[in-house]
């Protein structure tokens, strides 16, 4: 009995871990490209589809990126998914959320003096919560909320607030504090799981097949992917419109227009363009053409 103690533990603290991490891998994936969308700036050579491209320096080399606002033309020959980062999330903090709140749920999950249940009881509401608020939150955006997302936010706000009363009415504090979070997870993983990855797979299959994929499945899949990072993605949302006031604090040339400006304003497309020709001259330093000196920003640290 004591051998098996000993091994629950240790099952216990490698999960947690898994868990630690792999949440650490998601978050910091989905805050670069929330940045990354933020930095990309048009340019006149950009592929026929392309968004809008992004140089960056790190770890002693240089990365171009670029983005197209639905698919390239042909498919590449090598495809990075970003999933895995959000499944082991869920899955290791569904198994830790049942090592300790589930299998300690007399311990850990239950509070006789909010709530009289038992201890499958309990467990049921636990893990039928999480499903419920997925079911509401998916048909909220399919709803007319679906096309006023501030609206949309402010009601997911007003739910979180009561489920966390909700909560706190049934366990005890610690396992409401938990399970408010893997409301949250739940919905994000579930985001993933049943509306990005099917809708870019979607593209992909009619880029194999030689089709032009519709631009609908991307901003689907974009919608579902910024509620994924709410508040912070509707806040970058925000400020996203005025790059000056956002990018001139990190020592940014402000006079390259943000991407959303490109459509509105061709002359400042023309102007963005000259300074990259004319920058491109001295690649060698952080200098700009017209002595304005830039900090380079390392993202990933």
């Amino acid at each position: 009995m004591y051998d098996f103690l000993i091994l629950w533990d240790w099952i216990s603290f490698s999960v947690r871990w898994l868990h630690v991490i792999t949440a650490m891998a998601w978050i910091g994936a989905s805050f670069y490209f929330i940045a990354l969308d933020l930095m990309l700036r048009p340019s006149p050579d950009l592929p026929a589809g392309a968004y809008g491209e992004e140089w960056e320096v790190h770890g002693g080399g240089f990365y171009h990126t670029i983005k197209y606002s639905v698919a390239p033309s042909q498919l590449p020959a090598h495809l990075t998914w970003h999933k895995w980062q959000s499944y082991t999330t869920w899955l290791s903090g569904a198994g830790l959320l049942m090592i300790v709140y589930w299998v300690g749920g007399e311990l850990y999950l239950l509070d006789p003096s909010k709530a009289n249940l038992l201890l499958w009881q309990g467990i049921l509401i636990s893990g039928g919560s999480l499903a419920i608020g997925w079911i509401a939150y998916d048909q909220m955006c399919k709803s007319k909320l679906g096309d006023r997302p501030t609206a949309l936010m402010l009601l997911l706000f007003a739910l979180l607030v009561l489920m966390s009363w909700g909560y706190n009415q049934l366990f005890t504090g610690r396992a409401a504090l938990l399970h408010l979070g893997a409301f949250t997870a739940t919905i994000m993983t579930a985001n993933v799981f049943f509306q990005i990855m099917p809708n870019q797979r979607i593209v992909v299959a009619d880029l194999k097949a030689g089709r032009v994929p519709d631009a609908k499945y991307g901003k689907i899949a974009k919608l579902r992917s910024t509620h994924n990072n709410y508040p912070p993605g509707r806040v970058l949302d925000v400020v996203k419109p005025l790059p000056a006031c956002v990018w001139d604090a990190l020592c940014l040339d402000h006079r390259q227009p943000h991407i959303s400006d490109w459509g509105h304003n061709p002359a400042l497309f023309q102007h963005n363009a000259q300074n990259r020709q004319r920058a491109a001259l001295d690649m060698g330093d952080n200098d700009h053409p017209d002595g304005s000196h830039c900090v380079a920003v390392d993202l990933q640290n």
